[in-house]
């Protein structure tokens, strides 16, 4: 989700058929949906939603180095210790154990993936290319929600 951008549903839904390690891309195809029957993987938000990203070079190596052994392509790559989809609050205590080990300030799932729009913008990454990366249609909601100021000082430069 930080490196990426992924909704946390996106990432729950995430399959291992949807890691193509060979290509070094993600397709983001499925997200977790709320039904009557309770939580369920289905179609992501919207169609625009869909998308296939590239993935870092350190995120390739992290799903090289979990543990697949005979897992089948539509298993889940984050599940509960029994293989089932992983609900919202799972999900959030997960991660907050995950900040207390490694000793920072407890962040959330939609956290993560609104780091990664500033990060990326802070980077010089186009506004355009962090929509698509994002599932967006365009970039008014990147502009009005997901882009957070990085850098606390303006440098005037011409000034």
């Amino acid at each position: 989700m930080l490196l990426l951008g992924l909704r946390p549903g996106e990432a729950a839904a995430l399959g291992w058929g949807d890691v193509d390690q060979d290509a070094g891309v993600l397709h983001v195809v499925r997200a977790r949906r709320w039904t009557p029957r309770g939580y369920e993987v289905g179609p992501t938000k919207t169609r625009r939603s869909a998308r296939v990203v590239k993935m870092p070079p350190r995120l390739a190596a992290a799903f090289c180095a979990l543990e697949r052994a005979t897992a089948p392509p539509d298993a889940l790559v984050f599940a509960t210790p029994t293989g089932r989809l992983l609900e919202p609050s799972a999900m959030n205590h997960r991660l907050a154990r995950l900040c207390a080990k490694a000793g920072i300030e407890r962040v959330t799932p939609y956290e993560l993936r609104h780091s990664a729009a500033s990060l990326l913008s802070d980077a010089g990454v186009p506004i355009e290319t962090l929509a698509d990366l994002l599932g967006h249609t365009s970039t008014q909601m990147l502009e009005a929600v997901y882009r957070h100021r990085v850098r606390k000082v303006v440098d005037p430069g011409i000034w």
